[in-house]
């Protein structure tokens, strides 16, 4: 902004000192020009706005994404863990029931000879003569 002075110094075409009609029609369009470039850039500078916002907001449902994507990850870390505790809780336990089983059938075999061995062959009697 100028002073007045300075607005007919840069205006006045003809030299009198005063602004007639053409030339307030020539500072007219161009303050119309510039009035209508200060409405796109407005409008320019909302949309960017908007955009910006929805940039944000896009930002932030992704981050809460992430966030639970994470939290459900840490979640099947703690499951997978406390499976492989109890996966080697049952290795141990098979291992061991395994060898009472081994334990058990050679009881049972044994017995099973005994008694067989026992009773299929008379008792041995010493006798002299």
């Amino acid at each position: 902004m100028g002073s007045v002075n300075d607005w007919i110094a840069q205006y006045d075409r003809d030299g009198d000192g005063e602004l007639d009609v053409s030339e307030l029609q020539e500072l007219q369009t161009r303050l119309s020009k510039q009035m209508t470039d200060n409405i796109q850039l407005t409008k320019h500078l909302n949309a960017l706005e908007t955009r910006s916002a929805n940039h944000a907001a896009e930002v932030k449902e992704k981050e809460a994404t992430l966030r639970k994507a994470l939290e459900a990850m840490d979640y099947s870390r703690t499951v997978q863990n406390e499976l492989r505790s109890k996966l080697s809780l049952f290795e141990q336990n098979a291992t061991i029931m395994g060898a009472d089983v081994s334990l058990f059938i050679s009881i049972i075999i044994l017995n099973y000879c005994t008694f067989f061995l026992f009773f299929r062959f008379p008792p041995f009697t010493c006798t002299t003569t």
